[in-house]
C-alpha cells in the first residue's frame, strides 16, 4: 500500500505542472485550453487516488501514514515552487488580471499549505484514541489543498 501512495503522489507532482498557474504566461499567448482541461481532469483523479490510499491508514501504521504524509507534503512543496517559478519566468509576458490573479492564487496555495503543516503536526502528535480525529483533519487539510493545486 504505501507504494501505491508514493507513486500516486509522484503522479500528482508531475501531472501538476498542467496547472492554470503553470500556463498563466501560456494562456497570453493561446495555450490549447483543451489540453489543459483533460490533463486537470486526471491531475484531480490523481489527489483523489492519494486521498484514497491515505485513508486506510490505521493507528497501528502511523509510521507510514506520517511517512507517507510527508512525502506528499514534499512533492506539494516542489508543485508550489515550480508554480511560483512559471509565475516569475512568465510574469513580463501576463496581462495585469493575469497577474493578480497568480498572485493571489499562490498566496491561497502557500496559505494552504501552511494550514496543512500544521495538522501535520497534529497528526505526528497524535495519541492512539485520536488518531481517526486528528488522521480526518490531516485529511480535510489535503482535501482542501488538493482542491487549490487541482483548480
Amino acid at each position: 500500500m504505501i507504494k501505491n501512495t508514493h507513486i500516486a503522489i509522484a503522479t500528482i507532482a508531475l501531472m501538476a505542472a498542467t496547472s492554470p498557474i503553470a500556463h498563466a504566461s501560456n494562456a497570453s499567448a493561446g495555450a490549447n485550453v483543451e489540453t489543459t482541461t483533460e490533463a486537470e481532469t486526471s491531475f484531480t483523479e490523481e489527489l483523489g487516488e492519494a486521498y484514497d490510499a491515505f485513508v486506510a491508514f490505521t493507528v497501528e501504521q502511523r509510521d507510514e501514514a506520517v511517512e507517507a504524509a510527508q512525502s506528499a507534503m514534499s512533492f506539494i512543496d516542489v508543485e508550489i515552487e515550480e508554480r511560483a517559478e512559471a509565475v516569475r519566468e512568465g510574469w513580463a509576458d501576463m496581462s495585469e488580471d493575469a497577474r493578480a490573479l497568480a498572485r493571489q492564487e499562490m498566496q491561497d496555495l502557500r496559505e494552504t499549505r501552511l494550514a496543512l503543516a500544521e495538522q501535520f503536526g497534529a497528526l505526528q502528535a497524535a495519541s492512539a484514541e485520536a488518531w481517526d480525529s486528528v488522521k480526518e483533519g490531516f485529511m480535510n487539510g489535503y482535501e482542501e489543498l488538493s482542491d487549490a493545486l487541482a483548480s
